[in-house]
C-alpha cells in the first residue's frame, strides 16, 4: 500500500476529507503534527489555528468556544462549538484527538464555512 500524504496547512495527513458542497476539510487521518506544549485546549487551539484556512473558519478561532476536553487512553479529545451572533449553530462542533505528547492525529469538523465576521464572534 503507497500512502501519499497530503498538505493541510502547516502539517500533513495519510487522508484529508473534504465537504462535497464547501470543499472545507471534514476529516483528516493520520495526521503527522508536533509535539505541542501547554494542555491539551492550548494544543488543539494552536493545531486549529494552524489549518484554520482549510477548515475555513476564521484564523482567530473567532467563531469558535471551547467547550471540554475528554482524556482517554489514547491522549485527549477536544471539542469546540461553532458560534454565529453568539449563539450556537446546532450540529456544528470540531473535535481535536491529541496523543499523550500533544500532537493532533485526528480531526472531525461540522462546522459551517464562512461564518465568523467580528460581530459574529463567541468569547473563548
Amino acid at each position: 500500500m503507497i500512502v501519499v500524504m497530503q498538505k493541510l496547512g502547516k502539517v500533513s495527513a495519510e487522508k484529508v476529507v473534504l465537504h462535497k458542497t464547501y470543499g472545507n476539510a471534514r476529516k483528516a487521518l493520520g495526521i503527522k503534527d508536533v509535539a505541542r506544549k501547554g494542555t491539551p485546549r492550548q494544543a488543539a487551539t494552536a493545531f486549529l489555528k494552524s489549518i484554520a484556512s482549510q477548515l475555513k473558519i476564521p484564523a482567530d478561532l473567532g467563531n469558535l468556544k471551547y467547550d471540554k476536553t475528554v482524556k482517554s487512553p489514547l491522549g485527549a479529545h477536544v471539542l469546540f462549538q461553532q458560534y454565529h451572533d453568539k449563539k450556537p449553530i446546532t450540529g456544528a462542533w470540531v473535535k481535536v484527538d491529541l496523543d499523550p505528547q500533544n500532537r493532533a492525529y485526528h480531526f472531525t469538523n461540522n462546522t459551517m464555512p464562512a461564518i465568523g465576521s467580528t460581530k459574529n464572534t463567541a468569547k473563548n
